[in-house]
């Protein structure tokens, strides 16, 4: 459902959208890079969204009905001082915006997992929940974890009980070794720095925790692609594409409304 088209075919694709040419049926994501801004400023139709950023020359028309997303990411409010949203908020506004499913990953904690499944289980429609969890490591840069089953689950129920227990209430310290330990049945996605280094690059240690999680991990290892908008996007996507794990997409959620973001 991706295609890709040069500046010159703007004009046709504008006129093929008045005209009623384009049917929501057969219409995906189409992005065009390096185009010659000149006076657009974007346009519209009904089914049909054109958005520029004139930061870097970008062109994206979605149809957002036929959209297919999972959100992986996504912090709420039993992430202390962190998220802004509900679980059950969260999980709503995603089954609004077509989301086929949507998983919440507090940090070190499943404590919303309950509400939120319980809301994507009470919608007329139905929106597949993930249980999931961000793993916040003392000796190396974070995880997702996401149990594949039932036993899963309960590693990972266990291996935050063994952070809980070695460290004061309200912390849950946690290593490498630990997640090794009880990764069996859980697909992980390591979380990449929100920068670059002054040399535009990741740092080597970071690089190193990679190869170190990908030996341990094996297949079941990703790494989050996503964009803080701080200028170095592009620099920043390059560079986590040459770190050799897969690529996941995801969008480091807080919040379901612009109004909680403070």
């Amino acid at each position: 459902r991706t295609k890709f088209i040069r500046s010159k075919d703007l004009t046709a694709l504008s006129a093929l959208s008045v005209n009623g040419g384009w049917k929501k049926a057969s219409t995906g994501i189409i992005i065009t890079w390096k185009i010659r801004m000149g006076s657009v400023t974007g346009y519209s139709a009904p089914g049909i969204i054109l958005m520029i950023s004139r930061g870097n020359g970008l062109f994206m028309v979605f149809l957002p009905d036929i959209m297919s997303y999972a959100e992986l990411q996504v912090t709420s409010n039993f992430s202390f001082l962190r998220g802004g949203s509900h679980p059950e908020e969260l999980v709503q506004q995603a089954h609004s915006l077509g989301y086929t499913a949507i998983a919440i990953t507090d940090r070190n904690s499943v404590a919303g997992v309950v509400r939120a499944h319980k809301t994507a289980e009470a919608l007329e429609k139905k929106i597949k929940f993930i249980p999931a969890c961000r793993l916040d490591l003392l000796d190396g840069p974070s995880l997702l974890a996401y149990p594949t089953d039932i036993t899963a689950w309960g590693r990972l129920c266990a291996l935050l009980s063994k952070g809980n227990l070695r460290a004061e209430k309200g912390k849950c310290d946690l290593y490498k070794n630990d997640v090794f330990e009880h990764a069996e049945g859980m697909k992980f996605i390591a979380i990449a720095p929100e920068s670059l280094n002054e040399r535009f690059d990741f740092d080597d240690s970071f690089k190193r925790d990679i190869k170190e999680y990908h030996k341990a991990l094996g297949n079941e290892l990703y790494i989050t692609a996503n964009r803080y908008y701080n200028g170095d996007d592009g620099k920043r996507l390059h560079r986590i594409s040459q770190l050799g794990v897969p690529m996941v997409a995801t969008n480091d959620v807080y919040y379901h409304e612009v109004q909680r973001r403070q």
